[in-house]
């Protein structure tokens, strides 16, 4: 070996000792170098019944969860909770268990209880590491006792196949000294939008999903401490204002006939603390301004929305008291969120018209924004295709209200004289007119069962005109406009709505759907909303849900998904055990029929047992089990009977007992339906061994094993 001298810039040899003990030397350094110091755990993203700092959960004993940051692996974990005034209230102690979550075991808690939770790790060495970070979860209104508003709704009562105007309620109330916490706990049937000072506390109720509303209403919680007002003389005038629209009780088959004269109707407590110990509350009853002459005439969230801008509430009634069957809950969070705005592309179609594309199929909202006269007029028709000519696909001569309600928007223009077939209105000058309203375009129609097309009736106000549908979803890719004003790209965002995949979801691309590759594929990381049928005829198919259930069960964002939708299925269960082909059920037989085919209960059971996998919640074995339990019960049940297939004598009298027959319409085969019953059957006997239900653990184990044996005698004999 040589080395160099620095001083003198030459070389020499280097002498045996000196050159072992550079090696010796070198090869220490990099063997510490390749083993790293002990690497201390801490939990981050800390969840509160699958939420990050949740406020008005339903339990009272939440579920914790959170995950790993360092280390390889979790040895132990200790929890200590306080209340707001940093007292403890459960302390967990050091528990070794290498799980990240656990449930609350404390003290029990009440409505309205804040509680505050930080988590330490220990790792697999059994080192300590830091703290966690603060988080905390607050409870709601618990039981029907904690509510003292009652439910109200417009002064009238709604007929069939008829649609109002947006109802408008609204109450003014004073408020003094400095506010410390202020909640809104708002839930009703229907759409709404609630304002606090002219603040939107609530832009789009659509984000939390849809319910059978005689079942199961959401209750929301919002945190409006920062919104009611205040003044140097110690006293401020506050405005509380609420719109109900139609929403999914309304709303008939994309737009059309209404199955059921269902009243609009909320109910809505304002609580707010002081820092003097003070407690004041606003609900809602028959003291609450009510009108309809707003500026919203019609709201079908699927029909589409009329916006008369120009027109100013003046809420001359009073609201009247109602009431209702189902008890408020608190919403699963929201499901739904907004994506980022899209531009159109501003085009000619080759009839004339103005064309916006926006590049893709969305599901969501439509904003607009331009400057305008007074009653100046925007109309706008949606479509997810373009006809073979490269228009909007034209109306057919059989669905004449299509026809009609778009011949009204073109022609009935507010200050075009010979519009014949619009309505004068009172108070317009002579040769105002407007489109007739939906009731009236049906009542002109033949047969009133067609759907009328998504559209946008706008009517601007003298200046800046500032529109986001409210009420209504979209679904579309191409918007035809028919304006007198300028249309340019930057007037209009099409603002999209979708689900948030964790990493493990992000993988997934494809879901089979009946036997076969669905078409759709997901982009990373988001979950388009009309995958799921949101804005369709088609909302929680199981068919659908069933092939992705396992990747969004691993993703902790769509946790609070399956469980919205497992609650759903819940709500609709039949009497003989069986689940809906899609939910909401039972309350909206004109949109979403139902079907008793096995793939339909198979969703449900799916969800349940890769819910638990996943977060190990006995809370939900102890409400769902007993439901999957009584679907496969039924599945059980109509083993065996698949005609020809029961009585072939190359099948085995043993496997003949679990032959399934495929659900009406589906494309499955015999074999390939006992091979799906079996997988289930293999489900439910986990499930049951979570449950401790050992008995039902072992029949669910021998059908499943049957159905196997079953699905190779067929292969078999087919072959």
């Amino acid at each position: 070996m040589w080395k160099k001298n620095r001083a003198a810039g030459t070389w020499k040899a280097r002498s045996a000792p000196e050159e072992q003990e550079g090696i010796r030397l070198y090869a220490a350094s990099r063997k510490n170098a390749l083993i790293p110091a002990p690497e201390r755990m801490q939990a981050v993203n800390l969840k509160a019944d699958y939420r990050t700092n949740p406020i008005g959960i339903q339990t009272a004993a939440p579920h914790l969860s959170w995950e790993c940051s360092g280390g390889k692996r979790q040895s132990a974990f200790r929890i200590i909770c306080r209340n707001p005034f940093r007292k403890v209230v459960w302390d967990s102690g050091k528990r070794y268990l290498g799980i990240p979550f656990t449930a609350y075991l404390g003290p029990p808690l009440k409505s309205r209880d804040r509680i505050y939770w930080q988590v330490r790790l220990w790792n697999e060495d059994d080192l300590p590491g830091r703290w966690s970070e603060e988080s905390v979860f607050e409870l709601g209104l618990l039981f029907w006792t904690d509510w003292k508003a009652q439910w109200i709704s417009g002064n009238y009562l709604p007929e069939k196949n008829l649609r109002y105007p947006v109802d408008m309620l609204k109450k003014c109330f004073p408020s003094s000294g400095t506010v410390r916490r202020a909640r809104l706990y708002a839930a009703a049937c229907g759409s709404f939008r609630i304002r606090l000072n002219g603040v939107c506390v609530e832009e789009n109720s659509f984000l939390h999903g849809v319910t059978d509303t005689a079942k199961r209403v959401f209750c929301r919680t919002y945190d409006v401490t920062g919104l009611i007002g205040t003044s140097a003389e110690g006293r401020a005038e506050n405005e509380l204002t609420v719109e109900l629209g139609d929403g999914w009780i309304r709303h008939g088959r994309t737009g059309g006939r209404i199955p059921a004269a269902m009243e609009r109707k909320c109910i809505l407590q304002l609580e707010t603390e002081y820092t003097d110990g003070r407690c004041e509350r606003v609900v809602s009853n028959e003291l609450w301004k009510w009108g309809n002459d707003g500026p919203f005439r019609e709201s079908s969230v699927y029909g589409g929305e009329t916006v008369e801008a120009y027109r100013e509430p003046t809420f001359p009634g009073h609201a009247r008291i109602t009431s209702h069957s189902a008890v408020p809950t608190a919403s699963f969070g929201q499901l739904f969120e907004e994506e980022a705005p899209v531009i159109p592309v501003v085009t000619t179609a080759p009839n004339g018209m103005r064309l916006l594309d926006f590049g893709r199929v969305i599901t969501g909202f439509l904003s607009i924004t331009m400057d305008a006269n007074d009653r100046q007029y925007l109309s706008a028709r949606f479509s997810t295709e373009l006809g073979e000519d490269g228009n909007l696909p034209e109306e057919t001569p059989k669905n004449k209200a299509r026809s009609v309600l778009s011949r009204l928007i073109r022609t009935g223009r507010p200050g075009k004289a010979g519009a014949s077939d619009g309505a004068r209105e009172e108070g317009n000058p002579a040769g105002k007119t407007r489109p007739l309203s939906l009731p009236a375009v049906l009542r002109e129609t033949e047969d009133k069962k067609d759907a009328v097309p998504q559209h946008l009736a706008y009517y601007c106000r003298e200046g800046r005109n500032t529109y986001r549908s409210a009420f209504s979803i979209y679904t579309f890719r191409y918007i035809e406009v028919d304006t007198q004003l300028p249309v340019t790209p930057d007037q209009f965002r099409a603002i999209p709505l979708g689900v948030r995949l964790g990493e493990n979801g992000a993988a997934y691309r494809k879901a089979p759907q009946a036997g076969r590759r669905n078409p759709l594929l997901i982009r990373a990381r988001r979950l388009p909303a009309f995958s799921l049928g949101f804005g369709g005829t088609a909302f929680g198919n199981a068919g659908m849900l069933s092939g992705f259930v396992k990747e969004m069960a691993a993703s902790t964002d769509c946790v609070c998904l399956l469980r919205y939708f497992l609650a759903l299925f819940a709500d609709g269960q039949r009497k003989d055990g069986s689940f809906p082909a899609a939910v909401p059920g039972p309350g909206y037989p004109a949109v979403f029929p139902g079907s008793a085919g096995e793939d339909c209960s198979g969703a449900p059971i799916r969800m349940l047992w890769y819910l638990w996998a996943a977060s190990g919640d006995y809370a939900l074995l102890a409400e769902y089990y007993g439901r999957a339990a009584s679907a496969a019960g039924r599945m059980l049940q109509r083993c065996g009977k698949s005609g020809l297939f029961t009585r072939s004598p190359k099948v085995s009298a043993q496997a003949r007992k679990y032959i399934t027959s495929p659900p009406p319409g589906s494309d499955e085969t015999v074999p390939e339906a006992t091979l799906e019953t079996a997988e289930l059957f293999s489900v439910m006997a986990k499930l049951a061994g979570a449950a401790g239900e050992r008995e039902d653990a072992a029949l669910f184990r021998e059908a499943s094993l049957g159905c196997l044996q079953a699905y190779r005698e067929l292969t078999e004999e087919r072959s």
